[in-house]
């Protein structure tokens, strides 16, 4: 389980340094992808087996199921720890993110996600207030959806 939030730079090379604890947690080779938020997604060897596994159920003929899967695995890059656990960033996926120097890198559960820095700090100003109604209303979802 990938938890906390750390914060480092990004060097020329599009290299930032992975946190020590994540680089025990991360097995067999990596990937980094697009992800929500303008965001970049990293999986373990694992959990990217399970994320496929859920786009290789998705219809092949519904418009935004193909949508999906291209900007998925078109923006992907598989890679893995130099010498200094460093991993490096391509710079397609820099530009997603929209990311030059200062990056966050948080634990979310089963991924990694590396954000710009200034525009993790303004996620977290405009949403950290609002855990609680976050909370409740996803506790209520997940009450409801039992009911049926």
């Amino acid at each position: 389980m990938f938890i906390g939030e750390f914060f480092y730079t990004i060097d020329n090379k599009g290299r930032v340094v992975m946190p020590a604890g994540f680089r025990s947690e991360l097995k067999g080779k990596l990937y980094v992808s697009r992800g929500f938020d303008r965001c970049l997604y990293v999986y373990d060897e694992h959990e990217w087996q399970a994320q496929q596994e859920r786009l290789v159920k998705m219809s092949e003929f519904g418009q935004e199921e193909r949508n999906l899967k291209r900007l998925i695995y078109s923006g992907m890059n598989e890679v893995s720890f130099d010498g200094q656990g460093r991993i490096k960033l391509s710079q397609p996926l820099l530009n997603y993110a929209g990311i030059e120097k200062d990056v966050a890198i948080v634990g979310v559960n089963s991924r990694i996600e590396i954000w710009d820095k200034a525009k993790w700090e303004l996620f977290l100003a405009q949403n950290e207030a609002d855990i609680e109604r976050l909370a409740g209303h996803i506790d209520s979802k997940i009450h409801n959806s039992r009911k049926d």
